[in-house]
């Protein structure tokens, strides 16, 4: 896992997506991101958050592994949705597909903790799969450093001349 602590602005963000996409084109590489807002903690829940990051793995696959179209369509007869543990079955189904997943987590600080939606979310990518790369941006909160203590660590701090540059422009 690579964690950045500190937010990345929409410009830089996009660099970043941009640059992934660019080097990781192979067909049996996997990129997804996900962008957590505060303000939108209500609805960025572990399964939406799961079930974009999936999503987006299939739109690169190009194809629906025949575990994951069934249980949709079990689900989609049922009017029902997944529970986590199938979202969980289905983000691995879907990942062992490629060679290599890289997941792109912004703002990781910004995932509602009370819930225990953020500590869910990571767990989700730190346990077993071993062709997960897993890129999180966040600030440096208590625990998050602390799960990601033995990660590689980029610490990302503006210049007084950035500040004053972003300043003149507000």
């Amino acid at each position: 896992a690579l964690y950045m602590s500190s937010h990345i602005d929409k410009y830089i963000r996009a660099a970043v997506i941009d640059t992934l996409q660019k080097t990781m084109t192979s067909p049996d590489i996997g990129l997804a991101y996900i962008y957590c807002n505060y303000k939108e903690q209500a609805s960025q829940t572990l399964v939406n958050l799961l079930g974009s990051i999936i999503q987006q793995l299939i739109r690169k696959r190009k194809w629906i592994p025949e575990d994951v179209f069934s249980m949709y369509k079990f689900h989609k007869a049922q009017g029902s949705r997944p529970s986590r543990a199938e979202y969980s079955k289905m983000l691995h189904s879907v990942s062992n597909s490629f060679s290599q997943v890289y997941i792109v987590i912004d703002a990781l600080d910004e995932c509602d903790e009370s819930s225990g939606t953020r500590r869910d979310l990571i767990s989700e990518f730190t346990n077993d799969a071993a062709n997960w790369q897993l890129i999180c941006t966040s600030r440096d909160l208590g625990d998050i450093g602390q799960i990601f203590e033995k990660s590689s660590r980029l610490e990302i701090r503006a210049s007084e001349e950035d500040v004053r540059i972003y300043l003149e422009r507000r």
